[in-house]
């Protein structure tokens, strides 16, 4: 008696439930993509077709779940039909659109690769790897997408292809003469190939300072920056201005832990040691057990009065 209730209840809300359309299979099909899974999601947009062979949108969406999968090809094909379809789509959209997720993919395993590097080294080469691959279907993608450049050369950086990663961030430049970020990286690139304190003024410091001061007129917030023109010119010995790089820094971000500890270290060097104390105070209060507190004191040991604090 219950099973036949059951049953004759259950064929009722099958008459009362509409059958699956294309665009209910385009919806599954579009959350399953969105919790990475993707071979359910091409289930669902192949039986959007099924119901409806002239449905842009499940060719285009089951082309993007495609290319997330590494199926260039069919994801290639699938687009073609979703143009065919509707012409109002264009192959470079498409493109541009997928170059930007590449990117930020590449982007996500780069953050990886740098929590990795020095504690798992297995997983922080598996990261580097995905990071480079990403950043290349970026560019093949989109050849103009600067910001793929731009992060392809951090990892290059990272891993000593300076040759390669200088090449890139040219590329980004050229690419976007106003992208700042390219231009900041690109100026600590050139920074960082400079010893502390040499004597003569090189092409590294020439470029290095125009990169970074162009990063500042085009954004003229850009903490980073500052902080990394502050470094040239202390690694050139020109104190005042590093001392005022990193004091802006500090204007513009004022519990920024490295431009208090830089600027501290500076004003030591210089004998200001009043200057000093009062930074190190600063780093003290803002982060009392970060290791940095603690060699910073140990720099300004006998300069500075301990506290009980």
């Amino acid at each position: 008696m219950a099973d036949s209730i059951f049953t004759t209840v259950t064929n009722l809300f099958r008459k009362i439930s509409p059958p699956p359309n294309a665009e209910s299979c385009i919806r599954k099909g579009t959350k399953y993509y969105v919790l990475g899974k993707y071979d359910k999601a091409i289930q669902e947009f192949n039986r959007a077709i099924e119901l409806d062979s002239n449905s842009a949108m499940a060719y285009s969406q089951r082309a993007e779940t495609y290319e997330f999968q590494g199926e260039y090809n069919k994801a290639h094909d699938d687009y073609e039909q979703a143009i065919k379809l509707n012409p109002e789509i264009t192959m470079a959209e498409i493109n541009c659109r997928h170059a930007q997720k590449h990117n930020k993919r590449g982007e996500n395993y780069y953050d990886e690769y740098r929590q990795m590097k020095h504690y798992n080294p297995a997983k922080y080469k598996k990261c580097k790897d995905n990071a480079i691959a990403e950043y290349d279907r970026a560019i093949q993608l989109d050849p103009k997408c600067a910001e793929a450049y731009n992060n392809r050369a951090l990892v290059l950086k990272s891993e000593g292809q300076y040759d390669k990663a200088l090449a890139d961030f040219n590329k980004a430049i050229e690419i976007n003469p106003k992208y700042t970020e390219a231009y900041n990286n690109r100026g600590e690139f050139y920074s960082d190939k400079l010893p502390v304190g040499f004597i003569d003024i090189g092409d590294d410091f020439t470029k290095a300072i125009a990169d970074l001061t162009m990063a500042i007129e085009l954004d003229p917030k850009n903490v980073e920056a500052y902080k990394n023109r502050g470094r040239t010119y202390h690694h050139g010995g020109s104190e005042d201005k590093a001392i005022a790089d990193y004091t802006m820094a500090i204007e513009l971000s004022p519990r920024d832990i490295s431009a208090h500890v830089s600027r501290a270290i500076i004003f030591y060097y210089m004998g200001e040691y009043d200057k000093a104390k009062a930074d190190y105070y600063k780093v003290k209060e803002l982060e009392p057990n970060n290791v940095v507190v603690i060699a910073l004191q140990l720099t300004l040991e006998g300069k500075i009065e301990h506290s009980s604090n």
